[in-house]
């Protein structure tokens, strides 16, 4: 075999390599775009909507579309007014809330259980407290002083 077939040899295995390499960081960078929830970052996350720094632990909401874009809010009605005002043509996936009895933990809103109440004190003055398990909003609707509501009848108090 000549020094020059050889050459050519070589030229077509980096070509195929470079290929290869190409094709791996496309697969991996695919992979690793994240359409999920974000955990809440208080002190840190400011609210889409209000644009205050996110502080309450026991409050807080996150919103994602069907692009996977996430965006934090510091409460629920930050939320729902953002989805009302800013949200433009962009298409909701997910809705998920803080479990007020489990400060931190977000929770699909959809599925969870809510308390109207003036005991809450929500950051944002929506007043909206929610649970995971219908048995622990029943502990906590009377130290809250509310009442339960379904996350349908909250949505629709916002789109007035």
């Amino acid at each position: 075999m000549s020094n020059q077939m050889f050459f050519f040899e070589i030229i077509k295995e980096k070509k195929y390599l470079i290929k290869l390499l190409y094709y791996f960081v496309l697969l991996f960078a695919i992979s690793s775009c994240k359409s999920g929830p974000e955990k809440l970052q208080y002190t840190k996350d400011s609210c889409a909507f209000c644009k205050m720094q996110l502080m309450d632990t026991k409050y807080g909401a996150e919103l994602i579309t069907e692009k996977g874009k996430v965006y934090k809010f510091d409460d629920a009605g930050c939320m729902l007014n953002y989805e009302k005002q800013d949200l433009g043509s962009q298409k909701v996936s997910q809705e998920l809330v803080i479990d007020y009895s489990n400060p931190g933990q977000l929770i699909n809103a959809a599925s969870a259980y809510h308390i109207k109440c003036a005991g809450a004190k929500s950051p944002m003055g929506s007043d909206i407290a929610t649970f995971e398990k219908e048995e622990t909003l029943n502990k906590y609707i009377q130290q809250l002083q509310g009442e339960k509501i379904s996350w349908d009848a909250i949505k629709n108090s916002f789109n007035k």
